[in-house]
């Protein structure tokens, strides 16, 4: 081989190698642009889950500072009322209402944002059925809902895509329906959110319930005791206000009680309330308690003859005596 032959020979040789090497930093480079492209798209990644975390944390912030809200409220309109305020930074509504089953079956607004759902009044098909049973629904387009295709033409004209959440207990039936005008704007993500504070809010609902419970029984127990005590104080008033003379006292004979005419003789024998009672007079209380039963008594007293009947209360364990004056009578 010549010079010249081995001098090609050895260019080629060179060649080859500088397209190998050549190959190889393209490969290199492209490697390091996917690897540059990875990390960038690693860094994005992990920027949005900073801020889908802290946005997450936001809304739990503003779930729990709106169910502590909810959960001093003692009223149900309250409750409600509050739901909606809660939800709008959480939801992003547009507008919301709340609506409750009647015992007609028919749905009514009880809580609304703005006044041309205040009075509207729903029926409760299998849509609405669906949602009471406890789903929460998201409509892309409501005026295909047959529920909404019996409303106004005002008020279709203010919804387009609508959020519809279950909150009821077992003696209230209500769905909260959040509004939108962009079509399909509550997304998986809304439903979520809207199911999580469902649960919670249909607890305060179930606390307020319970707490109108308690408030009624109270309230009817205090109606029973004041009227109660007012026959308790007329039938104590009732002997006091007898002409005849009636005492009560125990079973050995001690005074508790005496009307006004009963003091009169009382005071003519020298005695008061926890005296006993004069010896003839106690012979016929042992008597009546050993009978178990009223014994009646004819006595004589400072010129005056009465009827004493001797009643004994046995679960009390008091004699109760009431006289009657038969002096004329004689």
């Amino acid at each position: 081989m010549t010079e010249n032959a081995e001098l090609e020979q050895r260019i080629k040789e060179l060649e080859a190698l500088l397209t190998a090497a050549q190959a190889e930093a393209i490969a290199a480079s492209r490697n390091s642009l996917y690897a540059e492209e990875r990390a960038n798209e690693l860094f994005l990644d992990l920027a949005r889950a900073r801020e889908e975390a802290r946005s997450s944390a936001q809304q739990n912030e503003s779930l729990i500072e709106g169910l502590r809200a909810l959960t001093k409220a003692l009223d149900t309109e309250q409750i409600f009322s509050g739901m909606l305020s809660v939800l709008r930074g959480i939801l992003e509504f547009e507008e919301a209402f709340i609506i409750t089953q009647d015992v007609d079956a028919r749905l009514r607004t009880v809580t609304s944002t703005i006044a041309i759902f205040e009075e509207s009044t729903w029926e409760a098909g299998r849509f609405f059925k669906r949602v009471l049973e406890g789903k929460t629904v998201a409509t892309f387009n409501a005026s295909q809902i047959p529920e909404w295709q019996g409303q106004p033409a005002s008020v279709l004209q203010q919804v387009t895509s609508a959020l519809h959440v279950p909150i009821s207990t077992a003696n209230t039936a209500a769905i909260l329906i959040c509004t939108h005008s962009t079509r399909g704007y509550f997304t998986n993500k809304h439903v979520k959110l809207a199911g999580r504070f469902a649960f919670l809010a249909t607890s305060a609902l179930q606390n307020a319930e319970l707490f109108a419970q308690v408030r009624r029984e109270r309230d009817t127990l205090e109606q029973r005791v004041a009227e109660r005590t007012r026959e308790i104080e007329s039938l104590a008033k009732f002997p006091e206000e007898n002409p005849h003379p009636v005492l009560r006292v125990s079973e050995d004979g001690e005074i508790y009680y005496s009307n006004e005419a009963a003091r009169r003789i009382l005071r003519l024998l020298a005695l008061g309330i926890g005296d006993f009672m004069p010896e003839a007079w106690q012979r016929t209380i042992e008597a009546a308690v050993l009978k178990r039963e009223p014994i009646q008594e004819v006595i004589q007293f400072d010129g005056q003859v009465f009827i004493g009947t001797f009643a004994p209360i046995l679960e009390a364990r008091h004699i109760n005596i009431y006289l009657e004056d038969i002096t004329e009578r004689k």
